[in-house]
């Protein structure tokens, strides 16, 4: 339908009834699932409520030995380069001379 609009308020009213359409699917759903819960319910009131499985806890990351720090790391490699970039500049300028 929304292929087919030619003008805005086609496309509009095309996107509205995809929009009630969908809002029906779900209040069926709804109902349908409500209506299942019930059944069980009165199906067996005495049954004990079934577990819900949970996520297992994360477990701890294991010990490495490795303290260094990374952000010492980045600057000192960030400071080499830019020493390096500094000589071949002074190179490039002495040829250049």
């Amino acid at each position: 339908a929304i292929d087919n609009a030619t003008t805005t308020e086609a496309v509009t009213t095309a996107k509205n009834n995809a929009i009630d359409a969908v809002n029906a699917v779900k209040t069926k759903a709804q109902k349908a699932l409500d209506n299942a819960k019930t059944s069980a319910v009165n199906a067996n009131p005495t049954a004990a409520p079934t577990a819900v499985p949970t996520e297992a806890p994360e477990k701890p990351l294991p010990k490495t030995g490795d303290n260094a720090n990374p952000a010492l790391w980045l600057i000192l490699t960030l400071l080499a380069l830019s020493f390096a970039a500094f000589l071949l500049r002074s190179v490039i300028r002495k040829e250049n001379r």
